[in-house]
């Protein structure tokens, strides 16, 4: 799991460090930088995925992705700490950009560790990289490229190098867009759900084979309430996924998801996500999962979110208090954007005691004066 995530200068975040838990909740207004956080994971997984520059570029550029300056550019930074069964590891880079958007990697590294045993690390300032540690493959000097990671080529020198990427690359976002998943789609050997739920019927059919699937389906219903079962048919070239309701009696009809309404389509794909491929370990971010959910389904959806966060690591956002209130106050991460900054901590102390002695739950407190981020001492 990310044990720890440092940033500096990504959008509106000036620099934070924060804590995260095996289920972590940022909670905050509107354009507070929820989103801003959850993407700072995201772009740091595409950019060891799909390569930096089009990580970046994705993002509208390097001047729309560093934190505005008025004079001389802001270097982005981004550190995380990774912590897993049988490792550990610490990984970062800086990125520097001029005023005219261009960029280069300023400086990387990666360390690895198994216990007992030397860490592996490799560190590059420019274009100049060395490897250090023992068991290593190749050249332990190089040139890299200025406007590349190292990460996804080093892998090559060790395999340690080699479970950071993959963790990396791991990491899974949803963010569910009803009308994809009312398209037939066509077949994906993938079993990760993808962001927006393009591959949700492939997904299904590799979940039926498994035993989550009873779970998957207990869920829909009590959330939803008359589906007795999902299934996924094959028409053509192009696969429909379906459900079925109860329509009193004995009687019962399937439907595909062109008929379904958008609250149901997005908790169908929200808990698909959950469900998918449920391995320790693993990272899904999801944002505002509350959203189009009756408020008496709220209950049914924490404990989904609760056992999910126990099989892997959960970072959600929200602004419900019904639902804030039924997450531990250790695990809230309060977002708060001031003069165009964005600050993230924990639930402030005073507010935390007032939950621990049943005064108050956090919904609560967010009601009456809104939860408020533990000032951070000064040094």
């Amino acid at each position: 799991m990310i044990k720890r995530v440092h940033v500096k200068n990504f959008r509106g975040i000036a620099e934070e460090t924060v804590e995260l838990n095996k289920l972590t909740v940022l909670v905050g207004r509107n354009g507070a930088g929820k989103s801003s956080f959850v993407d700072v994971l995201r772009f740091v997984r595409d950019a060891v995925s799909v390569g930096l520059d089009d990580a970046i570029m994705h993002r509208h550029g390097i001047v729309a992705l560093r934190r505005y300056a008025p004079t001389k550019p802001y270097d982005l930074e981004v550190d995380l700490e990774i912590e897993a069964r049988a490792w550990k590891a610490k990984y970062g880079f800086c990125v520097a950009s001029g005023k005219e958007g261009e960029f280069r990697v300023k400086r990387e590294y990666c360390e690895v560790s198994l216990p007992d045993q030397q860490p592996v690390r490799f560190t590059r300032e420019g274009n100049q990289l060395s490897v250090a540690g023992a068991g290593l493959f190749g050249e332990k000097y190089r040139t890299v490229e200025p406007l590349s990671l190292a990460l996804p080529s080093v892998v090559i020198l060790s395999p340690l190098f080699s479970r950071v990427r993959t963790y990396l690359r791991g990491m899974n976002f949803c963010a569910i867009f009803p009308n994809t998943l009312r398209k037939p789609q066509e077949p994906s050997p993938l079993k990760q759900l993808s962001e927006h739920g393009d591959n949700l019927a492939s997904v299904v059919r590799h979940l039926r084979e498994s035993r989550w699937f009873d779970d998957l389906k207990s869920a829909l219903n009590k959330v939803i309430g008359g589906i007795q079962d999902l299934r996924v048919r094959q028409i053509g070239g192009f696969l429909v996924t379906e459900l079925q309701h109860q329509m009193g009696g004995d009687n019962s009809a399937w439907f595909d998801l062109s008929q379904e309404s958008d609250g149901t389509l997005r908790i169908l794909g929200l808990l698909v996500a959950l469900f998918q491929n449920p391995r320790s370990g693993g990272f899904l971010a999801i944002e505002e999962p509350e959203l189009t959910l009756h408020p008496g389904a709220l209950g049914v959806l924490s404990d989904v979110l609760l056992e999910a966060s126990a099989r892997g690591q959960l970072l959600i956002t929200t602004q419900s208090p019904d639902l804030i209130a039924r997450f531990p106050a250790e695990d809230l991460r309060v977002v708060e954007r001031e003069a165009g900054v964005t600050s993230i901590g924990p639930v402030d102390e005073t507010q935390r005691k007032a939950v621990e002695d049943q005064l108050f739950s956090t919904g609560d407190l967010l009601r009456i004066e809104g939860l408020r981020r533990q000032p951070v001492m000064a040094l």
